[in-house]
């Protein structure tokens, strides 16, 4: 509450935002105007939990977890609107929208009677994020907006009429339509970026068509269909010259656009992929729609599945330079301790989150990994004698990646944290008063698997580890225990062979027991703890 008595150090009002001043201001009545309507929801129980616990393997059946969360009755049908620069021509959007489907993290899902008041111009009010929400009462009409829909079973039209809209459709409008601003869903008039080229995708791609480069550089499109239209030019000598074009006018003009920056980020990768021959270009829609829809630059290679290895966007073994293991892992740690403290947590269990932290990516130390870290060059390896925790690559080149676990002889889907839980054991043999079931499954389960399995992988039982160096500086809050683990670890890692269980059959036993020991939630966040920790400090680096 607003306490004119308690000064800031500024001098300005003290504004209280704790529950208990909060709780003296809302009264039971205010409290029960603002919630929505309560929603019919089926009774959970622990068998539910229990399922939703095992993510790696998920469970058979899997129960949809949103009756639990909006009830039976789920209220207003929903469609999700998309942001695409546009296209003249309904047979440029067809080829455009099958090269480059529409997806998740680049459209918002909004009421159906919400999207037709936007289509037609209407203010829409406040929208909350509750069920049970009513559509308001019509309203004169303002400003129209052109757009095209994508029917559920893929067919694209134009959207002649917002009533024509129907629940699940995906309405795709101009950047200039607004309706979306930085925090959110507005439904107001604003300017809204095009990141198609930007969300994540199996192969990287980037549209090298008029409207994405007159954005990027700032002219008008038709300074750019003329030139997609020579007969004369390569394409992807034209792809080469249009994107070095692009960069140069977005490298000029991104400290006003954030987005800008991201593309321009994106497009001197893609150009580097193209020069370096790693990427193909394309024409989505023939000679026809050159001057429409231009050409789509899209990387080689195979589509792979980078939540399952150590390899691509979603791996954490990379950094924008290289990290030593040592360094990585005292600073995980460290920053796993103070992350458990300000939550209050019992001196055991800080201990325990500590210990993950310093161990959880141990596995690493193992000698084919630290190959591809070092580019797949055993050579490299011997020269620079440094266990890395990050390799330095850039994360969007796939292809490196790809080529260098390939050279190292990482088998595809190899978890490192397998060979984690391997030398964790070891260590924990001489580590008493912490929890060892619930080091292990920190450890094992700090990127999401391990509950309660690995993903099987055809690997051979013992490993090879390297050795590490290095020692905690001992002007570091609570190093004394950390030097003590980290003696320890170092130790582990010098043996030179460990035992790796590749799919950790002993994995769903400590699960269970792990749930009933902690409860569901409170292991979860034991696990967000270590989880957060490790992309906290790898986020700092470089």
């Amino acid at each position: 509450m607003l306490d004119p008595r308690r000064p800031s150090a500024e001098g300005a009002p003290w504004l209280e935002l704790g529950l208990r001043d909060l709780a003296s201001l809302v009264g039971p009545g205010d409290l029960e105007a603002c919630a929505a309507r309560p929603a019919e929801t089926p009774v959970l129980v622990a068998p539910h939990l229990d399922a939703w616990a095992r993510t790696s393997p998920p469970p058979d059946p899997d129960q949809p977890v949103e009756p639990f969360l909006h009830g039976l009755d789920r209220g207003a049908a929903e469609v999700s609107i998309c942001w695409r620069t546009a296209l003249p021509s309904l047979e440029a959007w067809r080829a455009e929208l099958d090269a480059l489907p529409v997806r998740e993290e680049e459209r918002v899902e909004v009421p159906l009677w919400a999207a037709r008041r936007f289509l037609r111009g209407l203010p829409l009010g406040p929208l909350a994020d509750l069920e049970g929400m009513v559509e308001p009462a019509e309203g004169e009409a303002g400003w129209g907006i052109a757009a095209v829909v994508q029917r559920v079973d893929g067919t694209v039209e134009r959207l002649s009429d917002p009533e024509a809209l129907r629940p699940g459709d995906t309405v795709i409008v101009d950047p200039s339509a607004g309706g979306h601003d930085p925090w959110g869903w507005t439904g107001a008039p604003g300017m809204v970026p095009d990141v198609a080229d930007l969300v994540p995708r199996r192969l990287p791609v980037i549209r090298v068509r008029p409207g994405v480069l007159a954005w990027a550089t700032g002219e008008e499109p038709a300074a750019f269909r003329s030139r997609l239209m020579q007969p004369e030019s390569s394409r992807q000598d034209l792809a080469e010259g249009l994107l070095q074009e692009a960069l140069a006018g977005a490298r000029a003009r991104e400290d006003a656009d954030p987005v800008l920056r991201h593309w321009a980020d994106h497009a001197e990768r893609m150009l580097r992929l193209l020069t370096e021959g790693r990427a193909t270009v394309k024409a989505p829609g023939g000679r026809d729609l050159a001057s429409e829809l231009g050409l789509l630059v899209q990387a080689r290679g195979r589509a792979v599945d980078d939540r399952a290895g150590d390899e691509g966007e979603s791996g954490t073994s990379f950094a924008p330079v290289p990290v030593p293991l040592s360094r990585h892992s005292r600073d995980v740690g460290e920053r796993a301790r103070v992350f458990a403290g300000l939550l209050g947590l019992s001196s055991e269990l800080v201990r325990a989150v500590e210990l993950a932290g310093l161990l959880h990516d141990a596995g690493k130390a193992e000698r084919r990994f630290q190959v591809m870290l070092h580019r797949g060059d055993p050579d490299r390896l011997e020269a620079s004698g440094v266990v890395l925790a990050k390799s330095g690559m850039d994360p969007a080149d796939r292809a490196t990646f790809r080529r260098a676990r390939i050279l190292a002889r990482v088998p595809a889907g190899w978890r490192h944290e397998a060979a984690s839980l391997a030398v964790a054991e070891r260590v924990l043999e001489a580590v008493p008063d912490v929890d060892h079931e619930l080091v292990r499954h920190l450890v094992a389960a700090h990127h999401g698997y391990a509950r309660p399995l690995f993903p099987p992988v055809e690997d051979t039982v013992r490993v090879e580890l390297l050795g590490v160096d290095g020692v905690v500086d001992s002007a570091r809050s609570g190093a004394g225990t950390l030097n003590e683990a980290w003696r320890l670890l170092a130790g582990a890692l010098g043996t030179g062979n460990v035992e790796v269980d590749h799919v950790d059959w002993r994995g769903p036993r400590r699960l269970v027991t792990l749930c009933r020991r902690y409860g569901w939630w409170g292991l979860a966040l034991l696990e967000a703890i270590v989880r957060l920790a490790d992309m906290a400090v790898s986020e700092e680096y470089g």
